[in-house]
């Protein structure tokens, strides 16, 4: 939709310093806010595609949201929508790199993400479901809710939602996101 040609994402990466997504460029862009400059940051910002390597090589398929690493300020975490994958960019090594595959459909396609900032797990809405990556220790990803079955009343993992969007993580017993209801 019109809402996916716009820039969704961005991360303050110190005072000057911000990281913006443009979804329609398939790139991620800086914004060094003292001198009013705006370059690629990371992708070729011409058309989508999948690579990883150096950050000016890489290619992104309509990322979508980006978050700062709250346990490694270096690590910058994307939704790359068309790709189905959360992708890194390392600020140091200036590489992109694959952290998950969220799943195999355009119904999979990764959107919100936060952080827990207690034990460094990503948070990740998909348009139907709400995903744990274990970040940490085993790089597992979870079903936490939602799914594209019959809703059921009181259970979580039976619940539909549709047009998943954003996350927050209040507590690490506590998350926040927003959606259309489901049936």
């Amino acid at each position: 939709g019109k809402d996916q040609e716009q820039p969704f994402g961005f991360v303050q990466t110190s005072n000057d310093f911000v990281v913006v997504v443009s979804t329609r460029e398939h790139c991620l862009r800086s914004v060094t806010r003292q001198k009013a400059t705006t370059k690629v940051f990371a992708g070729e910002c011409k058309s989508g595609g999948f690579s990883n390597g150096k950050w000016d090589y890489a290619h992104f398929n309509r990322p979508l949201k980006i978050i700062q690493n709250v346990k490694n300020h270096t690590t910058l975490s994307v939704t790359d929508g068309a790709n189905i994958q959360v992708r890194t960019v390392n600020t140091n090594t200036r590489t992109v790199g694959s952290l998950v595959t969220i799943g195999n459909s355009t119904e999979d396609e990764p959107y919100g993400i936060a952080q827990d900032k207690s034990s460094g797990d990503l948070y990740i809405t998909t348009h139907h479901k709400v995903y744990r990556y274990v970040y940490e220790s085993s790089g597992e990803l979870q079903l936490l809710s939602g799914t594209t079955s019959d809703f059921l009343d009181n259970s979580l993992l039976q619940a539909m939602y549709e047009g998943m969007r954003e996350i927050i993580v209040l507590s690490n017993t506590t998350l926040l996101h927003s959606c259309r209801l489901g049936k």
